[in-house]
């Protein structure tokens, strides 16, 4: 793989980890990584993909094993959580889920690509993205695959059921 984005420290390797942000009551539930933490229209937008590095279409992920990947995994949680929803109602920070390169690109009902996404002071961000000419219908299955993946591996924070983290 190539690196795209001038603040990308590397191309990304097919043996890296990548962390996807889960909170409650929207992506995590009863234990359970939930779809809404893979949207279809995230994995490809009806408009097609747009790039601007470090604000990139795709499903938003962390490259954790890059200096400092968890560490702004971490803080760019906590932004999102720390901001209310609409009716006033407040996330909860549950941890990350936790999935190999290789295993989402070898998704039988992809392919599903990665693509290194960095920004100044966000080198560690990628996206997770369908092709641009990826049939919308079909990614049901690739989106189902890949929530089954980050299943199998949850790292929950010690007090993910107590508050909201500040």
């Amino acid at each position: 793989m190539m690196k795209r984005c001038p603040a990308s420290p590397a191309p990304i390797a097919v043996t890296e980890r990548l962390a996807r942000g889960l909170f409650s009551p929207l992506l995590f539930e009863d234990g359970k990584v939930l779809p809404a933490a893979v949207k279809i229209d995230e994995l490809l937008p009806k408009r097609g993909h747009f790039d601007q590095c470090g604000d990139s279409s795709g499903v938003s992920v962390f490259r954790i094993d890059l200096a400092d990947g968890d560490g702004q995994a971490n803080a760019e949680l906590h932004s999102i959580v720390n901001r209310p929803l609409k009716d006033g109602s407040q996330r909860v920070a549950v941890g990350f889920a936790v999935v190999l390169v290789s295993a989402v690109t070898e998704i039988s009902d992809g392919p599903l690509l990665v693509l290194d996404d960095g920004k100044d002071g966000l080198v560690s961000h990628a996206v997770i993205r369908a092709p641009n000419d990826k049939e919308r219908a079909a990614l049901r299955r690739a989106r189902d695959h890949l929530v089954s993946l980050m299943n199998k591996n949850v790292h929950k924070f010690p007090d993910a059921n107590a508050q909201p983290v500040k």
